[in-house]
């Protein structure tokens, strides 16, 4: 599978519909029961069509990394074989861009997106009240709210690899 040439390139408007169908069809938007943290991914078989996507996204400003792994296909039959697959993630800094720019067209999805970037906001927000200290480097000031979030996020996600309560 492979995204088709007339489609990457034609304008701006045209890829965003077809990566709108795309994402509709094959892409997902799920938060784990045990973690804050939200993912935006589109899977596929093919290294082809994921990198062709890859570049499709960054080109309209999604930023987005993909990741091989292991799944379980049918091929069109009743038995299930082992095979390499490829998930691309939207980067956590670009979830706005593709609600923006891309979206989902079914409710399901969409109420899902909502509430993705309601609750990324919200964090960002108290993340930001909660700490006006900075962690200063040599030529950097980063606001400590977002540098203890991400470090809180990534604490989580481990923690929660081993069923751990943070």
């Amino acid at each position: 599978k492979e995204i088709p040439k007339c489609i990457l390139e034609s304008p701006k408007k045209f890829q965003v519909a077809f990566l709108a169908a795309l994402f509709e069809g094959d892409g997902s938007i799920y938060r784990e029961s045990s973690s804050p943290r939200w993912d935006i991914e589109y899977s596929s078989l093919s290294y082809e069509l994921i990198k062709q996507l890859k570049v499709m996204l960054e080109n309209i400003g999604i930023l987005c990394s993909f990741t091989k792994t292991r799944v379980w296909a049918t091929n069109g039959t009743d038995t299930q074989v082992e095979k390499t697959g490829y998930k691309l993630f939207i980067e956590r800094q670009s979830f706005h861009q593709f609600a923006e720019e891309i979206g989902f067209i079914s409710s399901k999805k969409l109420k899902k997106l909502e509430d993705c970037i309601t609750h990324l906001d919200w964090l960002t927000e108290s993340a930001s009240q909660s700490t006006n200290f900075y962690v200063c480097g040599d030529h950097n000031k980063i606001p400590a709210g977002t540098l203890v979030y991400s470090l809180l996020e990534r604490i989580n996600i481990i923690a929660s690899a081993y069923s751990y309560d943070v």
